[in-house]
């Protein structure tokens, strides 16, 4: 009996174990979404998430444009941070400026206020939207050139209408 039970168990392992299968995307796609990169498979499912600049450099290292995005939108990102740095320090002097005494300290803080906000209008914001514009340039370039090579040919083997086929499509 209780060899019975070990060959049962043994055989429902080894058959559940046969039937999952551990499918290797056939497409994975980039995907931009709040200032990260992220891998997609055909169906949808990331496959990794918020990728790091030398993963990316490798993936993107056979797509010279996408490559040349990717760089320009970390270029502006940079600048995007900065100038927010610039913007916070801009606002916080003014606070300051205001809190002295007279009308000249409230009027010179006041300016400085505006000043920093019209900056941030004027600066900080068109960086923001360029750096995510390149950073969805290089997804899209790089998606257009997989998908393209991936349409080329394919191979498949499957059910036909009358039986077993074998298909090549290019």
């Amino acid at each position: 009996m209780r060899k019975t039970l070990t060959l049962l168990f043994c055989a429902i392992s080894f058959c559940t174990y046969s039937q999952e299968k551990e499918e290797t995307p056939d497409f994975e796609y980039l995907q931009f979404k709040r200032s990260k990169f992220n891998l997609i498979d055909e169906n949808g499912y990331q496959i990794k998430r918020k990728l790091k600049r030398d993963e990316m450099n490798e993936l993107l290292a056979g797509y010279p444009t996408a490559l040349n995005h990717y760089n320009k939108f970390r270029t502006f990102r940079t600048l995007k941070i900065a100038s927010r740095g610039l913007f916070v320090a801009t606002e916080i002097t003014g606070l300051i400026v205001m809190s002295g005494k007279g009308d000249n300290a409230i009027n010179s803080g006041t300016g400085i206020v505006v000043g920093g906000l019209i900056f941030m209008l004027g600066v900080q914001l068109p960086i923001s939207i360029v750096a995510g514009s390149q950073g969805s340039q290089a997804a899209d370039t790089y998606n257009h050139h997989i998908k393209k090579e991936q349409d080329r040919y394919s191979l498949n083997f499957g059910a036909a209408p009358h039986g077993i086929g074998l298909t090549f499509n290019f």
